[in-house]
């Protein structure tokens, strides 16, 4: 039965990666000038600040156009949300758990048999500044409608993204003021 779990968890860590990766991603392109110029989405003060925003739209398309096209994700979106950034979508489960890895894993393949051949999938995440860097915190999981517990990610997981995030941010010489997380957009601040 443990073996069960475990095999459980591998394709939650795999949706979390995912999902965890597209955050980072987001905070990433808002500095490194993959946005659309067209938007004009920042502004810069007197002061050698820069404010940056964020709609639920464009973070939905730099998001879909990060991932590689064998990634087995369809329907992604970004969602700003009463301070928390949302992302879901739906899996490819055949894509996901392969012939490779079930066999490899039977019990992966027993589980493959119950699940339907998509499965949606959402994650909520609260973003801040904590002294020099940014944290983002996972608070909400939910596969195919049912809650997964967020204990079940892995700490390391939470340490990477928010090593990368803050990697990448420091590489383009802007440390990040602020984070505020509203209804359809998001506003970053930095200098």
């Amino acid at each position: 039965m443990a073996g069960k779990k475990e095999e459980v968890s591998l394709f939650y860590v795999f949706l979390c990666l995912v999902i965890i990766v597209g955050v980072g991603y987001l905070a990433v392109s808002a500095f490194t000038g993959k946005l659309g110029t067209g938007n004009r989405p920042a502004s810069s003060t007197t002061e050698g600040e820069i404010t940056l925003t964020l709609t639920d739209d464009k973070a939905t398309e730099l998001l879909r156009g990060s991932l590689p096209e064998n990634v087995p994700l369809n329907d992604l979106e970004v969602k700003f949300q009463s301070g928390r950034i949302v992302i879901g979508g739906k899996a490819d489960v055949d894509g996901i758990l392969t012939s490779a890895v079930t066999e490899s894993y039977p019990d992966l393949g027993a589980i493959k048999s119950l699940l339907p051949s998509n499965v949606s999938f959402s994650a909520s995440f609260t973003v801040s500044v904590v002294g020099e860097g940014v944290n983002a915190e996972p608070n909400e999981f939910y596969l195919s409608g049912y809650r997964i517990p967020v204990a079940f990610l892995p700490s390391s997981i939470k340490k990477s993204l928010n090593g990368a995030i803050n990697a990448a941010v420091g590489n383009t010489g802007l440390k990040i003021t602020g984070i505020s997380v509203g209804d359809g957009r998001a506003t970053i601040s930095a200098k």
